[in-house]
């Protein structure tokens, strides 16, 4: 069963501002860390489906971070448990971090309330290869992930993201997400959005649409990124 947001493509945009550059998902968040809370709201066949998504990452030195991204949806389309949960708690590695370019791998566990398939579990493991690029004013970012739950549910992930800070006070980003699920509801979908900083934050709004197939499943998205709260 599909869902409008599967991801925000969050970690995939972590944004860390340190001597005016811009750095991708795969460079590890600044000293006290990041915080990003972003929604969706959008249409699947006709039905209203929203979802919360939160991405929280903690450096714990300058080579390992604490990621977690709790996700929460709601759709009229799934009337039996039309509110979904997709938690994901694990440990970002970077393998190798220069001036212009960083690589790395994250593990994580993951808990879901409602398996893909009756012969899944809700608890599960995924891994995830990260790799960008980085200009003073601008990142490409790609990041492959590959999610196994218990039962034998697999779902395989691709998500690209450039990014572009012509200054202090705006950022411009394009994502395009790849998915595939056990249940065969494949996907690709596009996103662009801005995002406007000021001393407390940044505001982010944007759209998605999908590319495959009939549906586009056209989706309002609005996010605040800031510092992780002390």
């Amino acid at each position: 069963m599909g869902r409008i947001g599967v991801s925000l493509g969050i970690g995939a945009t972590a944004f860390a501002a340190a001597a005016g550059e811009a750095e991708a998902g795969a460079w590890i968040a600044p000293e006290g860390g990041q915080e990003i809370v972003a929604m969706t709201l959008g249409e699947r066949d006709a039905f209203t489906v929203s979802e919360t998504d939160v991405y929280l990452e903690q450096p714990l030195n300058r080579r390992l971070s604490f990621v977690a991204q709790p996700r929460f949806s709601y759709s009229e389309e799934t009337a039996q448990e039309p509110f979904q949960a997709d938690v994901s708690a694990g440990v970002k590695a970077q393998l190798y971090r220069g001036p212009w370019a960083a690589a790395a791998v994250q593990a994580s566990a993951v808990w879901r309330n409602e398996p893909e398939e009756l012969s899944c579990g809700e608890g599960g493991g995924e891994v995830r290869a990260l790799a960008g690029i980085s200009t003073p004013r601008s990142f490409y970012n790609v990041e492959a992930a590959f999610r196994l739950q218990s039962g034998g549910c697999a779902r395989q992930r691709l998500e690209a993201t450039a990014g572009y800070r012509p200054n202090d006070r705006w950022l411009a980003l394009g994502n395009t997400f790849l998915e595939a699920t056990a249940t065969g509801d494949n996907s690709v979908k596009a996103q662009a959005s801005l995002v406007r900083f000021g001393r407390g934050g940044g505001l982010q709004i944007g759209v998605r649409f999908r590319l495959d197939g009939d549906r586009r499943e056209p989706a309002l998205v609005l996010g605040w990124w800031s510092p992780l709260r002390g």
